[in-house]
């Protein structure tokens, strides 16, 4: 799943897809495992966007104009993990019954 979301980029909407999986984790397993899901979810968008920082990775991003060199500025891509994680693990902790 990282991999496929890793071809629309960070700015994409693509990583919004771990969060369906969050919340039905959260509603079928037990919050230590939801939790966990979440931490991997994380490390895994996080490998990825990091890689693409470092320039390890090559950015791919569908549209021309979105090629505009913004995900190698630090200050952008630590607000995009700020607002992943974030989200993430509120996202975990409210859709548990």
């Amino acid at each position: 799943m990282t991999a496929i979301i890793h071809f629309p980029g960070c700015r994409k909407p693509g990583p919004v897809y771990f969060f369906f999986h969050i919340i039905i984790s959260a509603i079928l397993l037990s919050p230590r495992a939801t939790f966990s899901y979440a931490a991997t979810a994380t490390l895994l968008v996080g490998a990825t966007v990091w890689l693409e920082y470092a320039g390890r990775l090559p950015h791919v991003s569908p549209f021309a104009a979105a090629a505009s060199g913004m995900h190698q500025r630090p200050l952008f891509v630590s607000g995009v993990m700020l607002f992943f994680v974030s989200a993430m693990f509120v996202s975990a902790y409210l859709a548990r019954p």
